[in-house]
C-alpha cells in the first residue's frame, strides 16, 4: 500500500524576475533543477517534486521492512 501524501519541502531561488524568469529549485536531499522561463519552472517543479516523492516512498518502504 502507498503511504499517504506528505508535504514536500522545496527551496525556490529566483535570480531574475525579468523576462525570462530564471532560478533554481532545490529539495531537502540537495538535488536541484535550474530553469529559465515560466514553462521550465513548471517542469522543474514536477521533476524535483517527483524526486522528493520517490525518496519519501523509499524511506517509508525501508521503515516498513524493519
Amino acid at each position: 500500500m502507498n503511504p499517504p501524501p506528505q508535504p514536500i519541502d522545496l527551496r525556490l531561488e529566483i535570480s531574475s524576475f525579468e523576462e525570462p524568469i530564471q532560478g533554481r529549485i532545490t529539495n531537502t536531499d540537495g538535488s536541484s533543477v535550474e530553469f529559465t522561463g515560466w514553462i521550465e519552472l513548471s517542469s522543474a517543479l514536477g521533476e524535483i517534486s517527483g524526486e522528493s516523492e520517490a525518496a519519501v516512498r523509499t524511506n517509508h518502504n525501508q521503515k516498513e521492512a524493519r
